[in-house]
């Protein structure tokens, strides 16, 4: 079993000036693997038969006399622990009976080997076929709902397509704590982030590997700069169900508040949308660093930490716009242009000559 590798303390949700409610309804989107924008992502590659012989050669490991023998013992083992009546009685009892139907048990299961053998490679050839031909189709489809965050709060490009150029914002997620897990029988209480691999080759799955990483988490090399960690879920969590947009069912999920570790304000921001956001941030008690991202020196930027309101540079909705070069103003070159004029009129020398151009 591969280790997962560790997340990152935060991740980094962008969003769009519009997507502002979000710090209200604690609620975000999971989508359908069909519904991103990379329609190669989610594509495996196997051989025609390939599950099919995996699953034969899995099932002839599983019907093994060692392993038919483990599982008369651990049918035997269950069968008296579960038992109503056994359960009543002293544990040495149900030792004694543990003793006698345990032999019984290992003898049945050798005696249905071949027949265990037969059904079970039966049923794995059969579960491959449908994997292969309907269930990664259905995955697509929505079986499976991602959520998709990065590492990385300071991409050019994920500023530019995912907030708005800098109009928009980023959430910074504890990825510890963000999603709870809908899962009661999970050991895990929160969904964990899943490290995105970026491949130059179609991955390839097989039933002797049936690593979901291998294509739930793989994407082509040249998504490689949005350092991306996705969150996976089921459609039956969802806390409100939408519209159809493009064919797939929007499903908004709850998240906890105090997993809101940053907010990133773009460079760009408007004043509505910052208002927006500190008043529900104030209204909301939440505590976390707010930052705003601004030029720095150089070719580049930076974020700096907002404090207070006079931290703050904000775009105002423009008055209006110009539609012509003719109507542009450049106050400072008119007011060059007048300096020039003045220093003409008083400069000895410019009076002569403009006074020799006006007589001849």
């Amino acid at each position: 079993m591969r280790r997962r590798p560790a997340s990152p303390s935060i991740v980094y949700k962008y969003y769009g000036p519009e997507r502002a409610d979000v710090f209200r309804s604690f609620r975000v989107r999971f989508s359908q693997l069909g519904a991103l924008n990379d329609p190669f992502e989610f594509l495996v590659q196997a051989r025609p038969g390939e599950l099919r012989r995996g699953a034969q050669r899995m099932a002839g490991r599983m019907s093994n006399p060692f392993s038919l023998i483990g599982m008369g013992v651990w049918a035997a083992f269950k069968g008296v622990r579960e038992n109503g009546q056994l359960k009543t009685l002293a544990w040495p009892v149900r030792m004694i009976a543990l003793a006698v139907v345990l032999p019984l048990a290992i003898l049945m299961t050798l005696l249905l080997g071949p027949f265990i053998a037969k059904t079970m490679r039966k049923v794995m050839a059969a579960a491959a076929d449908e994997f292969e031909v309907l269930l990664l189709e259905q995955v697509r489809r929505g079986l499976v709902l991602v959520f998709s965050c990065s590492e990385a709060w300071a991409s050019v490009p994920m500023w530019a397509h995912y907030a708005g150029n800098h109009t928009g914002f980023t959430i910074g997620l504890d990825p510890a704590s963000a999603f709870p897990n809908p899962n009661p029988k999970s050991d895990k209480r929160f969904l964990p982030a899943l490290k995105v691999k970026y491949v130059r080759r179609q991955p390839r799955i097989s039933m002797s590997d049936m690593d979901t990483s291998n294509f739930l988490t793989a994407k082509m090399d040249h998504w490689a700069y949005e350092k991306e960690w996705r969150f996976l879920n089921m459609p039956d969590g969802a806390a409100q169900r939408g519209v159809v947009v493009n064919g797939h069912e929007l499903l908004l999920f709850n998240f906890r508040p105090d997993a809101i570790r940053e907010v990133v304000l773009g460079a760009n921001c408007a004043a509505e949308t910052v208002a927006t956001i500190l008043d529900a941030i104030a209204e909301a008690d939440l505590k976390l660093d707010l930052f705003q991202v601004k030029r720095s020196a150089g070719y580049g930027f930076e974020r700096i930490r907002i404090r207070s309101l006079e931290d703050l540079q904000v775009e105002t909705s423009p008055g209006g716009i110009v539609r012509d070069l003719r109507e542009m103003k450049f106050e400072r070159m008119e007011a060059a242009f007048d300096d020039f004029q003045k220093d003409a009129s008083e400069d000895r020398i410019a009076r002569w000559l403009r006074n020799v151009s006006e007589r001849s």
